[in-house]
């Protein structure tokens, strides 16, 4: 394992997803001599749903759909971390350690965001840990369900959110027989 120097910042998010890239943008633009640095899990920034372009077919990869790229992060000041997660988190200390690929990292801050997203709230069902049940929330989930969705199969989607909609319209244009359940 590599260990890199530590780094300062005066702003660190924490969380790729539409918050974090708001708190770090924003950050910049009020303060714009601020360093702020943005930890993202996954290797792009993109918008939740937009996941389900990806299972109507009309998007290939997680690039299709990518909303900020690192090199648009990094010309609005933002330094970016993709692809890495938190070790550990010392709030005396304002640090974090840092894990991405083979490489550890502290980085400390004066101020941090914590904007981790949620999780989906899952069903206490039988069955939910069967081949072929996702729940989508990662790009990778959406390209597992393009993957195998074709014309004549059934879908079952639970949730009649905004997501749960988007996803039986998309499986439905894939020529899927659909069925949509809320509680």
């Amino acid at each position: 394992m590599v260990r890199l120097l530590t780094r300062d910042y005066d702003i660190i998010v924490v969380g790729g997803g539409v918050a974090g890239i708001n708190a770090a943008t924003e950050a910049r633009s009020v303060r714009p001599s601020c360093s702020v640095a943005l930890i993202a899990d996954e290797s792009k920034i993109y918008s939740r749903p937009a996941l389900t372009h990806a299972i109507a077919g009309h998007a290939e990869s997680v690039d299709d759909v990518a909303i900020y790229t690192r090199s648009t992060l990094e010309s609005l000041g933002v330094n970016t971390y993709f692809s890495s997660k938190i070790a550990s988190l010392d709030a005396n200390n304002r640090a974090v350690e840092l894990k991405r690929a083979d490489q550890e990292e502290s980085l400390r801050y004066r101020s941090i965001v914590l904007a981790t997203g949620s999780r989906p709230a899952l069903p206490r069902v039988r069955g939910l840990g069967l081949e072929n049940v996702f729940s989508i929330k990662w790009a990778g989930d959406a390209l597992r369900v393009s993957a195998i969705a074709s014309p004549g199969m059934r879908a079952c989607v639970v949730g009649a959110g905004f997501i749960g909609l988007e996803m039986a319209q998309a499986l439905f244009r894939r020529g899927l027989k659909v069925t949509l359940v809320e509680m």
